[in-house]
């Protein structure tokens, strides 16, 4: 858990540095989020299942959204013939896209990504 992390990084750092940061203890403990989501694609990129955390969906989302191009617009077979190369359901990984803010549609069957993502 978190909170197990966070005991174990202050404990590092209480033994290491004597109560100052060591920069030994953070690789340790602190995973970059790239390598979190690696567990969720199969060897040729697909995706094996969707994460249930709401930071690791999104980063995997965000990963699925780097293939779109942010100047286009994409009618929604277009869209799902990107999304299909990583997952079947489609229309499951569409609407997570528009919840978390990764793509904007124009209310009918146009998307694009979002400035924000």
């Amino acid at each position: 858990s978190f909170s197990h992390l966070l005991c174990r990084l202050v404990l590092q750092i209480i033994e290491e540095g004597q109560g100052k940061l060591s920069i030994n203890a953070l690789p340790h403990i602190i995973i970059p989020m790239s390598e979190q989501i690696d567990q969720f694609f199969a060897p040729d990129g697909t995706l094996i299942s969707i994460p249930v955390k709401p930071a690791k969906k999104i980063a995997v989302l965000k990963e699925i959204a780097k293939k779109l191009s942010p100047d286009t617009k994409y009618p929604e077979k277009e869209l799902n013939a990107v999304i299909a190369t990583y997952h079947p359901d489609t229309a499951a990984i569409r609407r997570h896209m528009i919840e978390y803010g990764i793509l904007e549609r124009d209310g009918g069957s146009v998307y694009w990504v979002s400035d924000n993502s």
